[in-house]
């Protein structure tokens, strides 16, 4: 949820968001930001949203997909960010956060909301191209963009205990 804390572009951030409850929840807070929400899920639903998103991507829109999908597994990237990628052209940017102080919700994410007036670290990884995704399998693809969220989540835990 601090996405729309760091997002200062003229256009907004499309955010899909599943119909579950936790969902739900997000949308109601980056809605506040003025960000759109395109609502999907897996099955049906998700089909019309991935091709929601890549008519707002192909129309020079940006959109906001969280990785791990409603139901899990946690950190573990749903097929669905490739797919929309790969069909629309365009560049993945992936991005972790870390904060100092935090409450962990008691969910299957482990979701954390962080403390008022704290400290905190947001690190952007290097964007993937589609060039990087064509020759790779889903499997691999799904593995390329894991590793980078991985990665820009380590960097950001190791800029915030560097203090």
């Amino acid at each position: 949820m601090l996405a729309p804390c760091v997002w200062k572009w003229k256009k907004p951030l499309h955010v899909l968001a599943s119909s579950h409850r936790d969902g739900r929840l997000i949308a109601k807070v980056v809605e506040n930001f003025s960000m759109p929400v395109v609502y999907g899920s897996t099955g049906k639903k998700g089909f019309a949203a991935a091709k929601s998103l890549i008519k707002l991507l192909r129309s020079g829109e940006y959109v906001a997909i969280i990785p791990d999908g409603p139901r899990g597994p946690r950190h573990k990237l749903a097929p669905g960010v490739v797919a929309v990628s790969r069909l629309a052209h365009t560049d993945i940017l992936v991005y972790s956060f870390a904060v100092k102080r935090f409450r962990r919700l008691n969910s299957w994410d482990k979701f954390i909301i962080s403390w008022p007036f704290n400290r905190g670290v947001m690190v952007w990884g290097k964007p993937i191209s589609p060039q990087e995704l064509k020759n790779l399998s889903e499997e691999e693809a799904i593995a390329l963009v894991e590793s980078r969220i991985n990665d820009a989540s380590k960097e950001a835990h190791r800029i915030l205990n560097a203090d």
